[in-house]
Formats: C-alpha cells, structure tokens, sequence
C-alpha cells in the first residue's frame, strides 16, 4: 500500500502532515505551493493532474480534498489505482441548477474580497479566522483563484466520472454546502465500486476538524480493499446527524 494525498485550494500539503505521518504515505504540493506561482493564462487543472500522474502507481491508494478530491477523480478515470478516497470533491458540474458565484469570477476583485467570498462560500468567516490560518492562503491566492476558475467551468459529465472502477469511497461532512452534498450523493449513485460516508457533526474542512473520524474511515476501508470485502458490513457505520 502507498498512499497519496492531495491538498484542496490554499493550504498545501501541510493539511495532511499529520494524516501521512499518523498512517503512512507521500502528501506533494501542487505546483505553485512550494514556490510562488506565476501565474498562466493557460493554466487548467491538467497542468495540475500532470504533476501528479508520475507520482502514481497501481498500488497507490488516492486520497483527495476538495480541489484535490476532483483533481482525484479526473487520475482515477486514467490511472490504474489501489483505492480512491476523497472528501467532498468539488464536481460543479454535476449541480442543477448551475451553481453561480460571480464575485469568484471576477478579476476586478481584490484578493483580501475574494478570499472572503471563497471562505464565506464554504460556510467559513474570513475576518474571524486567526492571521497564521488565513496567512496560506494570502501567499497562494493568486494559484486560487485559479483552481477555482477551472472548477466553476469545469464540464465533466457523470457517465465520465462513472469510468472510475477502482473501490472508492466518498465522505461528505453533514453540515456542509447543501449543493455540493447533492453532488457527493449523484456520484456516488454513479460509480460503479463506491461507498459514500456523511460524517455526523463534519463541514467541509472535515479533514482538519474530524481527523480521527477521517483517519478511521481510511484505516477501515483499506483494509477492507486489501481482504477485498468493500461492502457496508466492512467499513464503520456513521450514524445519521
């Protein structure tokens, strides 16, 4: 088993040191992370996935968050993998109506407005978190605002995420964004070897706030992958909110 985990938008791979330190594994960070990003009007989640692709291997168990979770999902649909695991990916475009946040869109904004409106989407308070919290955020913002660019035009239809067919497994957080919980729920519906987990009491920084539940989940599903038993009486149950 190797592990591989991938980061959302802001953070970098120090969102999972713990994680890969506690069970094992390899936690990069995406181009632009480690260095500052200079930015590209040709930039598209594939210069991302590509950074990643070598890094992967038919034993490799995938595990993503967020930007990271969609960036999961779009190599599992080429690659060979062990397992999938991704917490609440973000699949814009599996949501009916058309999810729209202009204010994400538009370059006149400031970066300090912008990163409010994107924490604010995500039921989080950008003047109330700490200076060390919003500080990653701050230095990448400019590569941000790039992911989420490709994520809200994103067009992955849900007959290509259902070419995935490696054991997967989805976690969601139970209070978290209404819409992207309906696309948690249409993707697990669609992949053909999945499992979805709504974690009670979790939003969508699950990862952070609910590392042990995380942490269990992973633990539990594969070494349900490795017995080849990935069914519901394999894994722990969650009970409903």
């Amino acid at each position: 088993m190797a592990a591989l985990y991938v980061h959302s938008s802001g953070l970098g791979a120090k969102q999972w040191a713990r994680t890969a330190s506690q069970l094992g594994g390899h936690a990069p960070d995406l181009p632009g992370y480690s260095s500052s990003w200079p930015g590209s009007a040709d930039f598209s989640w594939g210069d991302d996935a590509a950074a990643l692709s070598p890094l992967l291997r038919p034993n490799t168990d995938l595990v993503g968050h967020s930007y990271g979770g969609f960036l999961c999902l779009q190599l599992a649909r080429t690659h060979p993998l062990r397992s999938l695991v991704v917490w609440e990916p973000v699949t814009l475009s599996l949501i009916e109506p058309r999810l729209q946040r202009p204010s994400l869109l538009d370059p006149a904004t400031d970066d300090e407005q912008w990163l409010a409106d994107f924490i604010g989407f995500w039921q989080g308070d950008w003047h109330a978190m700490p200076d060390a919290a919003r500080a990653p955020f701050r230095d990448n913002a400019k590569k941000v605002r790039a992911e989420v660019a490709q994520l809200m035009g994103d067009e992955t239809r849900l007959d290509q995420y259902a070419e995935i067919t490696c054991p997967t497994l989805i976690l969601s957080g139970s209070t978290s964004v209404p819409e992207i919980l309906a696309a948690c729920d249409h993707l697990a519906a669609a992949l053909p070897n999945c499992r979805h987990e709504r974690i009670p009491g979790a939003g969508h920084m699950g990862p952070l706030s609910h590392r042990a539940a995380l942490h269990e989940q992973l633990t539990a599903f594969w070494a349900a992958v490795g017995d080849g038993t990935t069914t519901d009486a394999a894994l722990p149950q969650e009970d409903s909110p």
